[in-house]
């Protein structure tokens, strides 16, 4: 089974569900109005990634950071908005620079570190979710990623308890348990994979994930011979 192909579903944070994020109260000699105008931009910029236009976005954050050079809302969502155009270095950069503005911002952390698993740099990886850990002691996403960065290095066990804590903390977290059930199929523990991979399947159809779902499913298919009693049927 190929662990990295699988986990990096879902953990780069999604535009749509983020707030523009201010610039930390930094003082600055710009204009109002030419602020102003960068957070227009930086909105445009929202709906034009959520709209697939990531190139269009990329010109209205760039233009917003012209006019406010310390625009943390712009760099944050230019950073997302290069990972989108595989630009990971460049979002790297842009995630960094939020990081160097606002010391706190957790989802700048988050998604940094998410780039650094992709990238295979899991120390980097590891660092970043700590420090979110450091900011927010109950954040799910960090665990739940750290268990990723430990599977990959197959380091099991402890993968596991990054689990177990993030569904702790999060009990109806899809992703936890879809990468705890793959962890427990590598560990050759069938039954429990399986009770996580239908556990997983019932949170996809919840949340309206049929990615997921037949992610799922594939997964629990391998596992069982007749595994079609198992299925249950949805509309998403």
């Amino acid at each position: 089974m190929s662990l990295k192909k699988v986990l990096l579903l879902g953990l780069v944070i999604n535009l749509g569900q983020l707030a523009v994020y201010s610039s930390n109260g930094l003082s600055s000699p710009i204009p109002m109005s030419e602020k102003n105008s960068s957070k227009i931009l930086v909105q445009q910029a929202l709906e034009k990634n959520n709209k697939g236009e990531y190139t269009q976005a990329l010109n209205d954050l760039t233009e917003a950071l012209r006019l406010d050079a310390q625009a943390v809302d712009a760099y944050f969502n230019r950073g997302l908005t290069y990972y989108h155009l595989h630009q990971k270095e460049r979002a790297i950069e842009d995630f960094s620079t939020a990081i160097f503005l606002n010391k706190q911002f957790v989802e700048a952390y988050v998604n940094r570190g998410n780039i650094y698993l992709e990238l295979e740099e899991y120390s980097k990886a590891v660092g970043d979710y700590q420090k979110v850990l450091e900011i927010d002691p109950v954040n799910y996403l960090a665990f739940n990623n750290l268990g990723l960065v430990y599977m990959n290095l197959g380091e099991y066990n402890q993968a596991k308890k990054f689990f177990n804590s993030a569904i702790k903390l999060q009990p109806d977290y899809l992703d936890a348990y879809f990468n705890q059930a793959l962890l427990l199929e590598e560990l050759g523990q069938k039954e429990n994979a399986i009770v996580n991979f239908r556990k997983a399947m019932t949170l996809a159809a919840d949340q309206h994930n049929p990615e997921v779902y037949q992610a799922a499913q594939q997964e629990l298919a391998k596992l069982q011979k007749n595994h079609s009693s198992y299925e249950i049927q949805w509309e998403f």
